[in-house]
């Protein structure tokens, strides 16, 4: 993949990458009175949110790189979470994980 070609795709994953953020703040904020244990969930989820959402706008002018990369895991990560609420109305099949997450379903 080019740089280019990797900025472009970066370009059209950005609105899906913002509306999967706000799903899953809405989701984080509609769980209610919670346990000690499910706040201390909800906060290592909301800060690796807090991650990526911070290193997002400046994708568009990296390369395919290791902060990409690093990127890429975290909205990776964020999308399996996601995953927990498939069944709510307003979960976007987009949101599913992009590229296989286990190492025997990569291309060989």
């Amino acid at each position: 993949m080019t740089v280019s070609d990797h900025k472009k795709l970066l370009l059209v994953e950005r609105v899906t990458n913002e509306q999967l953020l706000a799903f899953i703040t809405g989701q984080l904020d509609a769980l209610g009175p919670r346990s000690a244990a499910t706040e201390n969930l909800v906060l290592g989820v909301r800060r690796l949110m807090a991650l990526w959402e911070e290193i997002l706008p400046h994708l568009e002018d990296a390369g395919p790189d290791y902060a990409t990369g690093v990127a890429d895991g975290l909205g990776q990560g964020l999308r399996h979470i996601a995953t927990a609420w498939d069944h709510h109305p307003d979960y976007q099949s987009r949101f599913h994980p992009q590229a296989p997450a286990l190492a025997s379903e990569w291309p060989q």
